[in-house]
């Protein structure tokens, strides 16, 4: 999910505008406040367990205060969402399930009591997503998109619930806030892009690849998805170009060179197609899509006996690779259907 901001940023605000009566007379931060400050600083730059013992070590009334509860409550979920995909909450071990439940349910409380937090409705949006609470996640980060109007991580991981609950329109929505609010941010357009290219929208969504490529130009996905779109608008030559510029950036990736010379075949370019295609055989040959693309241009330039030892090593990396069975099924019945009859030599 995206971190385009910082989830804390409004509870910072909140704690470096407290002084105690001790320092404000003064316009000095109290010994309380630096303590808070310094913790907060830790939790901005360092490891979630180094953020948490920094919290740790505060009074137990400092530790009670809601934006100091939120802070401690957020580094607990980092602590442990590397270990989560949405869903995958059902896979954890027992001690880290039990820990995502507590620290969900203190995010409950808190929300309860503090209603107007949006980081807290934020983060507990985000749990809800990894344990697959769609609708309950939709509602929670739809409520710090409205407390939080400034920032586009809400709108973003909104997005993606959205895609996930199949509302398109709701989500390219959302994506087109968060764009809106962070315009040199990758991650939202690319999402959008995604979005857009699932709406059958090519060349919007080929506006939006484009975004995330200047925003990030040496993330080799980004023109890789917009050569997808460019395939998708019916282009060959520029998604070629595109995918071109993907294998630039990452060329040891065999999914790329496998889309380069895809595009590359669309675009009646088989002999440059056939070298990609076999490049890409070589570094991923575990890679059904590589050979399903070389079986492909085999084809097209009339080794039909390459092309099916292609297909087969498809399915022998991918039982349930439906496209290479069909792709087999289909040339070894034009095969039959060209080949002359034959008498039994014994009658």
């Amino acid at each position: 999910m995206s971190r385009t901001v910082s989830l804390m940023g409004l509870a910072l605000a909140a704690l470096v505008t407290f002084v105690a009566r001790d320092g404000a007379a003064q316009g000095r931060p109290s010994a309380t406040q630096r303590a808070i400050d310094a913790a907060t600083r830790q939790c901005d730059t360092d490891a979630p367990r180094v953020c948490i013992r920094a919290i740790g070590r505060l009074s137990a009334s400092v530790r009670a205060r809601p934006e100091v509860k939120l802070r401690l409550l957020r580094a607990q979920f980092e602590q442990i969402s590397p270990l989560l995909e949405p869903d995958g909450a059902r896979a954890l071990a027992a001690p880290a399930r039990a820990e995502l439940d507590r620290v969900y349910r203190s995010l409950v409380a808190l929300t309860e009591q503090q209603p107007t937090l949006g980081e807290a409705w934020l983060v507990r949006g985000r749990i809800e997503l990894s344990t697959n609470a769609l609708d309950t996640s939709a509602t929670s980060l739809d409520s710090a998109a409205r407390l939080l109007p400034r920032d586009p991580a809400p709108a973003n991981d909104l997005a993606m619930v959205l895609v996930a609950l199949r509302r398109l329109p709701d989500a390219e929505r959302a994506l087109v806030r968060a764009t809106g609010l962070a315009p040199n941010d990758a991650e939202p357009w690319s999402n959008l892009g995604a979005v857009r290219l699932g709406r059958g929208n090519a060349q919007a969504a080929a506006d939006a690849f484009r975004e995330a490529i200047r925003c990030a130009p040496t993330v080799a996905r980004h023109p890789s998805d917009l050569g997808a779109a460019l395939l998708a608008a019916g282009q060959p030559e520029p998604a070629a170009r595109a995918f071109g510029d993907a294998v630039r950036l990452a060329p040891g990736d065999p999914l790329f060179r496998a889309n380069l010379g895809y595009a590359l075949s669309l675009a009646n370019r088989l002999d440059d197609a056939l070298a990609e295609l076999r490049r890409a055989t070589e570094l991923g040959p575990r890679s059904s899509t590589a050979w399903n693309n070389l079986a492909t241009v085999l084809s097209r330039r009339g080794d039909r006996a390459g092309a099916e030892a292609a297909l087969r090593r498809a399915l022998e990396v991918d039982p349930t690779d439906a496209r290479a069975r069909a792709n087999l099924e289909a040339l070894l019945s034009s095969s039959r259907a060209t080949t002359p009859a034959t008498r039994d030599a014994g009658r």
